[in-house]
């Protein structure tokens, strides 16, 4: 009889949009294309033709068991010939893919998702001259238009903007700019707020802190209050050995000192208390970075300079002067969760270990490898 492996997963979603994680460690930031935990070039490397995680189940502290929660396929050039992504609502997402290569460079990926049998749609990447990123065409399911980013990169190679497409319009406009240090480190990601005919994406400021203790490299990520979302650490070759996530919860209005949004002075280096407003909402009045207003130095000059159509960027209608809002939320720091990575020799991700606040290990995640990688045990 054959006994199938109950499938759950992390939740990790495969399906390019306009929903750019910017706060994930940097080998998946902003990518069109999320290449797994290990990158092509270390499955090229390695010699890995298949790859599978498992999470360990645990009873009483004790290993009892695993459940598949993703499994890959991989051509010689490490790129994905098939995948599969298992959810803890237990849904199944297949990606199949077509790969383009010239003179062994990357030209074209094309794949196909579903998600429990159902078709959700296409994405089409195409790549530039240095291999990078350039264009995606996303297409929904029964969609013949496609929706369409592009990515623009400065002298150096370094990621500059993304844009997006209009979908009635089809005039580009800037999604995120990314900005950074003169040795090349990511200091500061602006997300510019998106109208659409039936909702609206906030703009949001992101800030990123860097400092080095002998070969490890720890980096913060923080909103424009200096609130800490994550926290991540590098190793010499740049992988992320460990992550932290910072959780906020919210608390009454003006609770924690917070200040009036009207009346706040602070600069991107200075954090007026350890509240804030909720995570992309509307700003107001002066306060440092009013993206969310068409008259925001930063939109004011991109829109001019390109000459898009002032339907792309719709004013917001901000709040009187000096007043105090009932809405406002302060958020104080809840938990914390650190993920530690563990290598192998060749550097390929061998175990996940997700501990709490206290050190007790809340997942562990386990990759297996070519025969030791399967995606069911029948």
């Amino acid at each position: 009889m054959k006994a199938v492996l109950l499938i759950l997963g992390m939740g990790c979603c495969m399906i390019a949009s306009a929903q750019f994680n910017f706060t994930v460690a940097q080998a998946f930031r902003s990518g069109f294309y999320n290449s797994g935990e290990n990158p092509g070039h270390l499955i090229k490397g390695t010699g890995i033709l298949k790859e599978a995680a498992y999470r360990m189940v645990f009873d009483s502290n004790v290993a009892a068991g695993s459940l598949l929660i993703y499994y890959a396929e991989y051509d010689s050039f490490g790129a994905r010939l098939f995948s599969a992504q298992y959810t803890e609502e237990n849904e199944e997402t297949i990606c199949t893919y077509s790969n383009t290569y010239s003179a062994g460079k990357l030209l074209k990926r094309y794949y196909t998702i579903s998600t429990n049998g159902k078709p959700e749609g296409s994405c089409l990447i195409q790549y530039n001259e240095d291999g990078k990123e350039q264009y995606l065409y996303m297409y929904g399911a029964g969609q013949m238009e496609p929706t369409v980013y592009k990515k623009e990169y400065d002298k150096q190679g370094l990621l500059q903007y993304i844009w997006e497409a209009d979908p009635v319009s089809k005039r580009f406009s800037a999604l995120a700019k990314f900005e950074y240090l003169s040795n090349g480190d990511l200091s500061r990601i602006t997300k510019y707020p998106i109208y659409r005919r039936r909702y609206t994406v906030a703009g949001q400021i992101l800030l990123f802190k860097r400092s080095r203790e002998k070969d490890i490299v720890k980096e913060t990520v923080c909103n424009d209050i200096g609130q800490e979302l994550f926290s991540y650490s590098y190793d010499k070759n740049g992988r992320s050995i460990s992550a932290v996530r910072f959780d906020w919860i919210s608390s009454p209005a003006n609770a924690g000192g917070i200040l009036p949004l009207d009346n706040r002075t602070a600069t991107s280096a200075t954090v007026v208390s350890t509240s804030g407003t909720i995570p992309g909402s509307t700003r107001a009045g002066p306060y440092p970075y009013s993206y969310n207003s068409a008259s925001s130095p930063a939109i004011t000059a991109i829109t001019n300079q390109l000459n898009y159509a002032s339907e792309n960027w719709k004013p917001v209608e901000s709040f009187p002067a000096g007043k105090s809002f009932t809405n406002t939320r302060s958020y104080h720091t809840k938990k914390r969760f650190v993920a530690i990575r563990a290598f192998k020799e060749d550097q390929t991700i061998d175990k996940i270990i997700t501990r709490n606040e206290t050190g007790a290990i809340v997942q562990l995640i386990k990759y297996h490898y070519n025969n030791g990688a399967v995606l069911r045990y029948l």
